[in-house]
């Protein structure tokens, strides 16, 4: 055989081996990132719904004190600010959902097409806006409850820059988001979503009396509803999430919607349905679970209201 073929495939070989080795290096550390940003995004998914479970236990703890004093002035007064704060948090909290399930359906190591949805399609500003004007409308209409006013959820300080010195000239939405990878974003929304039921909870601390801990502790079992949006038009698509703690979530657990069994994931259940004709109608959540104090099951039904709006 001619040396000099032999000198050539050798030399491919040689090539060869060296891209095989270098995209391992490069590939290995994406694989562990995902794995690693998913699992840390699975906790903050699960503190989020914790919240919305204490929200809505905080919300009948204050109706039925407010029942005990005679529904006094003040206390609807707190009843009504107490839901108009759920509201508008539930709308903020959805928005940054949609953006999470849109990212989740990306290829896991495109970081160009999360710069897409997000940067070029504008969703991420339109997140900060959102964010923007949930703190400010705190600041303002709960100025009477915080000693301090709320930080600014989509604010970049250029001197805490964490990787490189020209990232301080970009904007919000591309210091964060711009060329992330999909699972690296998600966790972002997450963050952001964790640090609006905190700032959520710390007024409904104020409003209801006490600490939130006092209503729904971690450990608790009781079961909830996440509604987004309870007013909807016609043709759109109705979400809301079933859940209920992480202790009663190990053990056998059913849900249904109008008494359908939905699928049920980690302690959590999704209801999707597309709505039609304008009225105010309802829907029915059950849950179906076991207790660990004994080895019976536990039915707790909720009967959830909403108002379809003409388009």
């Amino acid at each position: 055989m001619n040396w000099r073929i032999i000198y050539y495939i050798y030399e491919g070989l040689a090539i060869l081996i060296i891209l095989l080795v270098s995209w391992l290096w490069w590939s290995e550390p994406t694989i562990d990132s995902g794995n690693y940003w998913s699992s840390y995004n699975a906790s903050l998914e699960q503190s989020v719904q914790r919240a919305t479970l204490v929200a809505h236990q905080a919300d009948s703890t204050l109706r039925a004190n407010v029942k005990d004093q005679g529904h006094s002035r003040e206390g609807l007064d707190r009843i009504q600010r107490t839901g108009l704060l759920q509201k508008r948090t539930n709308r903020v909290i959805a928005l940054l959902e949609n953006a999470k399930k849109q990212l989740k359906n990306l290829p896991s190591n495109t970081r160009r097409s999360t710069s897409r949805l997000l940067i070029d399609q504008a969703m991420a500003y339109r997140i900060k806006d959102s964010l923007d004007s949930y703190v400010d409308w705190l600041n303002d209409d709960f100025k009477d409850l915080i000693e301090f006013k709320f930080e600014p959820l989509a604010h970049h300080d250029p001197s805490q820059d964490w990787y490189y010195p020209w990232e301080s000239i970009m904007d919000f939405p591309k210091r964060y988001y711009r060329y992330t990878l999909p699972a690296e974003a998600v966790t972002i929304l997450s963050v952001q979503q964790t640090k609006i039921t905190h700032y959520e909870e710390e007024l409904l601390a104020r409003l209801v009396g006490g600490s939130m801990d006092a209503y729904c502790g971690f450990d608790k079992e009781e079961p909830g509803v996440f509604v987004p949006l309870r007013t909807i038009e016609v043709g759109n698509t109705y979400t809301a999430d079933m859940f209920i703690g992480a202790s009663a979530s190990k053990y056998y657990t059913r849900m249904t919607y109008n008494g359908r069994p939905i699928t049920v994931k980690d302690g959590k259940g999704e209801v999707l349905f597309t709505v039609q004709q304008k009225a105010k109608k309802y829907w029915k959540a059950g849950f179906t679970y076991r207790k660990r104090s004994n080895s019976q099951d536990t039915t707790i039904r909720y009967t959830m209201p909403f108002e379809v709006l003409p388009k």
